[in-house]
């Protein structure tokens, strides 16, 4: 018997209330039927989710499982995750007999203003500054990466200064968090 969980993505940038988490939904047995039941959880660390996964926070009141790659989708309610910090999430299934699958792919959720490079709560030249210093002089994200990431692809490069220059000069687009796939 194999269970995997195939996709978990995030609908939200900010974590927040009335926020979404969605995944698509893993057979019983690999691709076939529909799993028993499904268990999310997050944390402060990832060590905590691959190592102590019965210790770590549930969301309470998950849908049950539906079909074999239908999109789930969970409503956050108020107080389940904590604000302005970084948490980690992840996703396991089981069968009618409780097997259970890996933990699926972690998500990290941490931005909380995006383009805020150097997390200062202020817009100005100094984020494209730290942008650049974080590229080509090793300097480490203050607490996350995601920040960095102005236009919200998923990657960390010049595109990124670009934007926040357009952003705060030519009236561009409001940064962004990135999207998890």
């Amino acid at each position: 018997m194999k269970i995997y969980i195939i996709m978990i993505f995030l609908l939200f940038s900010q974590v927040s209330f009335g926020d979404q988490l969605g995944w698509r939904a893993t057979g019983d047995d690999d691709t076939v039927g529909t799993a028993y039941q499904v268990s999310a959880k997050w944390a402060y660390t990832k060590d905590s989710l691959i190592n102590y996964w019965d210790s770590c926070h549930d969301f309470p009141n998950l849908p049950l499982p539906q079909s074999f790659g239908t999109n789930e989708i969970y409503q956050i309610q108020d107080g389940t995750l904590p604000v302005d910090t970084v948490i980690y999430l992840a996703i396991k299934a089981s069968d009618e007999v409780l097997l259970w699958s890996n933990i699926s792919k972690i998500i990290v959720v941490c931005c909380n203003k995006p383009g805020d490079a150097n997390e200062d709560d202020r817009y100005n030249i100094l984020d494209v500054l730290y942008i650049l210093s974080y590229m080509y002089r090793n300097i480490p994200a203050k607490s996350c990466a995601a920040e960095i990431d102005a236009n919200g692809d998923g990657i960390i490069n010049m595109l990124d200064m670009a934007y926040m220059v357009s952003f705060l000069y030519y009236h561009g687009p409001q940064p962004k968090c990135p999207v998890s796939k």
